[in-house]
């Protein structure tokens, strides 16, 4: 991946490359920590101490492809491809630890989204999954979504769903 610095829009500048072997599909930045979703290497954490030249200092495998990533206080949310939703414990980013997994075989978890203690997770059929984690140690399904179409992307906001589909299309739910 690059780095760039942002400091004036209109002339970006490249200030550093972390080259890899593999493809990131989710990232996410808590507590001067980038967190990465690999899809060969699993959820791999770098130092940003010297934001020019992030420092790789822990790398957690999955057993297949890690595509969703989200973040909230000292927790991880993953997607990983035909196996569910994990939940890693990241309060420690140099030794993350497994906290849960809640088994989905309906393919993958693309993105997710936290919002008041629910995981929205979309990707596969049905295409989302909502998740009770106000106990990351136990997640819980009170919910999911059949929109008919693979979900890509998904935001949450005043109580309603918006989930964009791999045809283009944007669905609307209600989840209040």
């Amino acid at each position: 991946f690059y780095v760039f610095n942002i400091s004036n829009p209109s002339a970006p500048q490249l200030l550093g490359v972390v080259p890899g072997p593999w493809e990131l599909d989710s990232w996410s930045i808590q507590g001067g920590y980038l967190f990465c979703a690999s899809d060969s290497e699993g959820l791999m954490i770098y130092s940003l101490a010297d934001p020019t030249s992030p420092t790789l200092i822990s790398a957690y495998p999955t057993p297949n492809d890690c595509e969703g990533l989200a973040l909230q206080d000292t927790y991880a949310y993953l997607g990983i491809q035909e196996y569910g939703f994990v939940i890693i414990d990241v309060s420690n980013p140099y030794a993350p630890s497994w906290v849960a997994t809640y088994p989905i075989n309906t393919g993958e978890i693309e993105t997710i989204q936290l919002v008041d203690g629910y995981a929205y997770a979309a990707g596969g059929y049905p295409s989302i999954n909502i998740f009770d984690v106000s106990n990351p140690v136990s997640p819980v399904v009170v919910g999911s979504i059949g929109e008919g179409a693979w979900l890509q992307g998904v935001y949450v906001h005043d109580g309603h769903a918006f989930l964009a589909d791999q045809t283009g299309l944007l669905h609307i739910a209600d989840v209040s």
